[in-house]
């Protein structure tokens, strides 16, 4: 996203926030991949009228990754502008939009970064940490070492975020629908699990316009069996090495 937050939803650098909510009601409604079904840039728009929501109403949640980008950047090409750092998706309920109760996910579950709370608990907070600096299997390791009856919808949710990072994806599809179960209300959650799911509705998508429509349960089945064929791919390849690989098919 090169554009500023403002430019993104037409509003002024002194717009109350008010008119900034105003203004990204109008652009959701305009880009809403679910308003927009034959338009197939529409979920980039509205990943980027996201993306400037969250910044201007959030800017603290994104100053500390902004700054380690734009030291990066500037560590690679020193004469490039600080600003020009990329920006990270987020999401929002239906709710914002018009009220209702449709959830609609990020693009990548990668891109949330939850933010500690009063009531966590010390192993929760540096599993925050971990998550937030892409340290992920640290944060499955601390996670998992909180007992099975204080595993709250927070833990769920944390550890769902985890280890999607770390790769068991699986795992981490039914942390996120547990936590889901456990607290309906929670915004954060429920945008989590869109993000969860948001590959399965794209694959849903590319197939209706080739004229294949199977059911939803079918197309978990498909992932999960996706999923267990590339675990046991790489299982195969560790141990027998890539020559040995034929004898597993």
């Amino acid at each position: 996203m090169n554009r500023s937050p403002y430019e993104v939803l037409g509003v002024s650098k002194d717009a109350t926030p008010d008119e900034i909510k105003k203004a990204y009601r109008k652009k959701a409604r305009e880009n809403h991949p679910d308003l927009n079904p034959d338009d197939p840039h529409a979920e980039e728009r509205m990943n980027e009228v996201n993306e400037a929501y969250d910044r201007l109403m959030n800017p603290e949640k994104y100053a500390a990754s902004d700054h380690r980008r734009a030291q990066a950047q500037q560590a690679s090409d020193p004469f490039s502008a600080a600003g020009g750092a990329s920006w990270t998706a987020q999401t929002y309920t239906w709710d914002d939009i018009f009220g209702g109760g449709f959830s609609y996910g990020a693009a990548d579950p990668r891109s949330i970064h939850p933010e500690p709370s009063a009531e966590d608990t010390p192993e929760m907070r540096t599993a925050i940490d971990a998550i937030n600096a892409a340290r992920y299997p640290q944060a499955v390791a601390v996670l998992d070492g909180v007992r099975r009856r204080d595993r709250t919808a927070r833990w769920y949710y944390l550890a769902a975020l985890a280890n999607y990072g770390a790769g068991n994806t699986m795992l981490a599809f039914e942390q996120i629908k547990r936590a889901v179960q456990m607290d309906p209300g929670n915004d954060d959650y429920r945008w989590a699990l869109g993000a969860f799911e948001q590959p399965t509705r794209q694959y849903q998508q590319q197939a209706a316009q080739r004229g294949f429509n199977p059911s939803a349960a079918s197309w978990a089945e498909l992932c999960v069996g996706l999923t267990v064929c590339n675990v046991a791919a790489n299982f195969c390849i560790s141990a027998t090495g890539a020559h040995g690989f034929a004898l597993c098919l």
